[in-house]
């Protein structure tokens, strides 16, 4: 899945889940990988960049888009630890 330009489109009539596994998956790996509460503003951050994620994985592959957001999680995931140790 990760070689190929996105994922085909589910037939007519179905449901696409894509774009709610997409933004499950986010959550998760803002909770679990990056270690950031799940506070409202997160969740709605979250949300919201899940959905361009979406659209950018449909557009040029998982793997760019994958990687950028995974650093930029990273980058926002220390900015947010350290002023949480300021606040000790």
């Amino acid at each position: 899945m990760i070689g190929v330009g996105g994922m085909t489109p589910p037939p007519q009539g179905t449901f696409d889940v894509l774009p709610l596994v997409i933004i499950v998956a986010t959550l998760l790996g803002v909770r679990l990988v990056l270690g950031i509460r799940l506070t409202w503003p997160v969740l709605l951050g979250v949300t919201v960049v899940a959905i361009f994620l979406g659209g950018a994985i449909e557009a040029w592959g998982v793997a760019v888009p994958a990687g950028v957001a995974l650093v930029a999680g990273a980058i926002s995931s220390s900015i947010v630890h350290r002023r949480a140790r300021h606040n000790m």
